[in-house]
């Protein structure tokens, strides 16, 4: 099941096939996995919510459903995939300037991200 990057409410439908009397369905996340909570079972349905994916990596769980009866009990394994979020860089630059003389200065940029792309000009006053 694929999950968007900023979260949200989801729902995974499900059958139940030769119900018996005292069984009842449950479900819980992999031991770990902080980023899937409310998991609500109802008749065929089973909503949690997803919290936003902030990081730039995808991330995977799997979330186990399980019907527990008298007699023993079965289980599901349902595999979620989150997208990975979309950081950006800050955009923020150090600037220094020296050398100021009356028709020049030597200036310094330094981005905050030394991988980030930037042009830099320079303009006649």
């Amino acid at each position: 099941m694929a999950v968007a990057a900023e979260g949200g409410i989801y729902t995974i439908d499900y059958i139940l096939n030769n119900p018996v009397v005292g069984g009842e369905i449950g479900a819980e996340c992999l031991p770990g996995c902080d980023w899937i909570s409310n998991l609500v079972p109802e008749d065929g349905k089973l909503s949690f919510t997803a919290a936003a994916n902030i990081s730039d990596t995808i991330r995977t769980t799997s979330i186990v459903i399980t019907y527990s009866y008298p007699d023993g009990e079965a289980s599901c394994d349902v595999t979620v995939t989150q997208e990975a979020g979309q950081t950006q860089p800050s955009g923020a630059f150090a600037l220094s300037v020296s050398g100021i003389k009356a028709a020049s200065a030597f200036c310094q940029v330094t981005p905050e991200d030394n991988t980030m792309s930037f042009i830099t000009m320079t303009v006649e006053q």
